[in-house]
């Protein structure tokens, strides 16, 4: 199974960085980068008040580790595209591999 593991992926922490104004922007900085699985990748259509939106879901499936701490508040940058975690589960309750259920930030 590990040479399925071909897609790069990185987990971000979402910060506010001041903008100079006295406010504050949003920023991702990187908090873990790991080598996943695309296990399954549905695009969705649909038109709300005469807009047309696209949404990506997918699921990566990533070794497990004890180094990092996931969680939805993290966010996943793949292939230029970012993504917000749904769920993230360890699979067959078996320690082996994380499945990280995601859809894109509208």
């Amino acid at each position: 199974m590990i040479s399925q593991f071909r897609e790069r992926i990185t987990f971000n922490t979402k910060t506010g960085v001041s903008d100079g104004a006295g406010g504050y922007v949003n920023t991702l900085s990187s908090y873990y980068t790991s080598w996943a699985q695309v296990v399954t990748r549905t695009n969705t259509r649909t038109d709300i008040a005469g807009k047309d939106s696209i949404n990506d879901t997918i699921t990566f499936r990533i070794r497990y580790t004890t180094e990092k701490t996931f969680t939805n508040a993290l966010v996943i940058t793949w292939k230029s595209k970012t993504y917000m975690i749904n769920s993230i589960i360890n699979e067959d309750d078996q320690y082996q591999y994380y499945l990280i259920s995601c859809s894109t930030l509208k």
